[in-house]
């Protein structure tokens, strides 16, 4: 495969569609039109499980390649020095918002997200495991370092 970087999910959606490239990986929320409506087909999802837009849709777990599972996440951040207590709050109430049952749906309908609201400390071992998994991915692959 050749990587062929597109400035955006639109003009990649195109060439996918007009047959100038055979396969593309983009996110869920931004294709999941296309597939609904038969212009491209969903081959696999990163996710631990199947997409709910698209049960049909194998986890690439199941279609037998290992070591894709990943998926993404939104955060907020503040700065290294508020205290505790405001950081522990605005996390308890963010979480308040994203379980709220019109906030749910909204997030299903955009791309099947699972709305989370971590603790401060569970989110910082998963931002360290990421950071980890994509240094020792670039380090393999010999990615020169960008400053």
């Amino acid at each position: 495969m050749v990587h062929i970087p597109y400035r955006g999910d639109a003009p990649l959606y195109a060439a996918l569609i007009a047959g100038d490239i055979q396969m593309a990986m983009s996110p869920l929320s931004s294709g999941l039109a296309q597939v609904k409506g038969d212009q491209m087909r969903g081959l696999a999802v990163t996710g631990p499980r199947r997409a709910p837009q698209l049960p049909e849709v194998l986890t690439f777990k199941e279609a037998g390649v290992s070591g894709l599972e990943t998926s993404s996440w939104q955060s907020l951040f503040m700065p290294a020095n508020t205290p505790s207590e405001i950081v522990l709050r605005m996390q308890q109430e963010v979480a308040k918002v994203v379980h709220l049952p019109d906030v749910v749906a909204r997030f299903q309908v955009l791309g099947g997200a699972d709305p989370v609201g971590s603790t401060p400390d569970a989110f910082a071992a998963l931002f360290k495991d990421d950071v980890e998994r994509y240094t020792r991915i670039i380090q393999q692959a010999g990615i020169p370092r960008v400053d």
